[in-house]
């Protein structure tokens, strides 16, 4: 019988497992997973993409952001809005001096770029402290891409983490939306439905 650990002790100790990687291991780790997600979405998915610009310490995917939005695709990313309230996509801009600071610091598209409808994304690559093989994803704890993409069944999500953040089984909360894609330094995994 599988052990399931919960989400508190989840986001503690992948937070912990992602801070104690080196410098030149997330850089290279990035790399990797920055191709595979080309693999993805070069496959299949559509061309209007959301997508995160990361923090410090999460796989460095903002040169595959930028290189999307300025070469192949309509890339989006999400602005804060309040606690509770989906996230607003709006285009990537062409340049990260672009942005704004958002909210926990995050980079985010000024309120001048063009926003986007949730329905019309066909694919979103979406931030994860910790994902179980069988695509259970545990956020940061407040639901925002649960809730902004809980009303879009077809729309295909990817989470891009290091290999030191899968987990042993998650137990999915009834609000938690699974996702189809884990992409990782050493395997892309398809989740089956």
């Amino acid at each position: 019988m599988a052990i399931i650990v919960s989400k508190r002790q989840l986001r503690r100790d992948k937070r912990a497992a992602r801070r104690s990687m080196s410098v030149a291991q997330r850089a290279a780790a990035s790399r990797a997973i920055c191709a595979r997600l080309a693999k993805i979405l070069a496959s299949h998915h559509g061309d209007r993409i959301a997508a995160y610009w990361p923090r410090w310490d999460e796989a460095d995917i903002g040169k595959f952001v930028l290189d999307s939005a300025n070469i192949r695709r309509s890339v989006y990313l999400p602005r804060f809005v309040n606690q509770g309230v989906p996230l607003i996509l709006h285009k990537m801009p062409l340049s990260v001096w672009e942005m704004t600071t958002g909210y926990g610091g995050i980079l985010e598209p000024s309120l001048i770029t063009p926003s986007i409808s949730v329905a019309n994304i066909t694919a979103a690559i979406v931030p994860s402290i910790s994902v179980d093989r069988n695509g259970n994803r545990v956020g940061s704890g407040r639901g925002l891409y649960d809730i902004t993409f809980c009303t879009m069944p077809d729309i295909v999500l990817i989470s891009p983490i290091f290999s030191c953040q899968l987990a042993p089984p998650i137990a999915p909360e009834p609000h938690d939306i699974p996702l189809n894609f884990i992409v990782t330094e050493h395997e892309t995994i398809e989740v089956q439905a």
